[in-house]
């Protein structure tokens, strides 16, 4: 910062905190417009460039920010809201499914349901055992 009398002048920010977050809102109502277009048309191949595209803006502003976007704190609260997601979802849909299964009602969605379950158990299994092995940054 260099002051000169009483005029403060500061280098211009590259990038902030609410820089990103109105990128991200942007970047995520656009995204939203291009798969709603790309399932009204049926067009599958819209939703995969616009979700890639939206992506790949995102990681581009991010690395532009040079305040501290999180802490420990903020790293330590959402490791426990991921794992508790985690594990209401999979006890939920479990049961769920079960039951589905056991009264015959919509067979096809009860099926999806205990695969997404196994699917989700399987990659925290996944990524558990490579964390394990791994040293943490």
């Amino acid at each position: 910062m260099l002051c000169i009398s009483n005029i403060m002048l500061e280098k211009p920010n590259k990038g902030g905190i609410m820089r990103y977050g109105k990128i991200g809102v942007a970047t995520a109502m656009a995204v939203g417009a291009a798969v709603g277009y790309a399932v009204e048309s049926g067009k599958w191949f819209i939703t995969v460039i616009a979700v890639l595209a939206g992506v790949a803006l995102l990681s581009l502003v991010k690395r532009r920010v040079d305040e501290v976007v999180e802490d420990e704190r903020t790293v330590r609260v959402g490791e426990r809201a991921s794992r508790r997601t985690v594990e209401i979802f999979s006890i939920g849909a479990a049961l769920s499914g079960a039951v589905m299964l056991a009264l015959d009602l919509h067979t096809e969605a009860a099926l999806a349901l205990e695969f997404a379950v196994c699917c989700v158990l399987v990659l925290y299994l996944i990524f558990y055992g490579y964390y394990s092995f791994r040293a943490l940054d």
